[in-house]
């Protein structure tokens, strides 16, 4: 019998409208299709009102044997039901240690490490960095200690809180006024960054240009770029359909065996800016 598999976050309702484009809806699609290969059932579940959270008498009266979390906030919800021994895998890093939740996510702290250091290869010393709000509380900050640590190691001294900037999750909204203000805490500063580490390539283009209007040129490396995605930018893509059969085979491994555990980073791929690549 093949397990019945639910997956659940804030994105999953946009499929059924057809506005599922991005990150998420790559990685949705990728899941998909590891559940059609398998011939294995799969019920898209929407993101339950705030303070109801799926509790493990839901998942068996929808006939579910295990649940993918992607984001909107679930990673608790994905905890508890794995503490009640409901087999379940998150898509996003806890931020907590010591987690006994199963996920497999992007590296991004490898990422970032990464990126410190082709930048100061490249003769920067005054490096930023513009992170997202996220449906998952405080998902990006955990990569800030990554961010100091290789700047420090780099024998670069500066004060590194002001240079990591955070755009607000806005649920539904716009996040262009956020940028811009964000932008111009950084223009600012007394030294003005030289470059900048992008956590969401949808907006890197617009960043550049803030900067070059402000007459600052600024060298920008992406994170969590799509694969095959066209960028005039350096930048780490991520691998959807890897992190896909991860997942799946890790909650199918998990129905399985309760007590399987994994906690796995996929790592990303470097990709040179355009005039750099030989």
């Amino acid at each position: 019998k093949k397990p019945v598999i639910g997956l659940q976050g804030s994105y999953v309702p946009r499929i059924w409208s057809g506005n599922m484009t991005g990150y998420t809806g790559a990685l949705i699609s990728e899941i998909w299709g590891c559940a059609n290969e398998q011939r294995s059932p799969m019920i898209l579940l929407p993101q339950p009102e705030a303070g109801k959270p799926l509790t493990k008498a839901q998942c068996k009266s929808l006939g579910l044997d295990g649940v993918i979390f992607m984001g909107g906030g679930t990673v608790e919800e994905a905890t508890a039901l794995r503490i009640e021994g409901f087999p379940v895998i998150s898509a996003n890093h806890p931020t907590e240690k010591c987690s006994p939740l199963n996920f497999v996510d992007n590296d991004h702290e490898a990422a970032v490490r990464e990126a410190i250091c082709y930048l100061v290869a490249r003769g920067h010393r005054r490096i930023g960095a513009i992170s997202w709000g996220t449906a998952v509380p405080n998902f990006y900050e955990m990569f800030r200690p990554a961010y100091i640590e290789a700047l420090a190691q780099a024998g670069i001294v500066m004060p590194y809180f002001s240079y990591w900037r955070s755009i607000p999750f806005l649920p539904g909204a716009s996040c262009e006024e956020a940028i811009v203000a964000e932008v111009n805490a950084l223009l600012s500063l007394p030294e003005i960054p030289t470059a900048l580490i992008c956590f969401s390539p949808l907006y890197s283009r617009m960043i550049w240009e803030l900067f070059q209007e402000k007459g600052h040129p600024v060298e920008i490396v992406e994170l969590g770029r799509l694969p095959g995605a066209v960028s005039e930018f350096a930048g780490f893509a991520v691998n959807q359909a890897v992190l896909a059969k991860e997942l799946f085979n890790g909650i199918c491994a998990t129905v399985e065996n309760p007590f399987h555990f994994v906690q796995k980073l996929i790592p990303m791929q470097f990709i040179e800016a355009p005039g750099e690549r030989s």
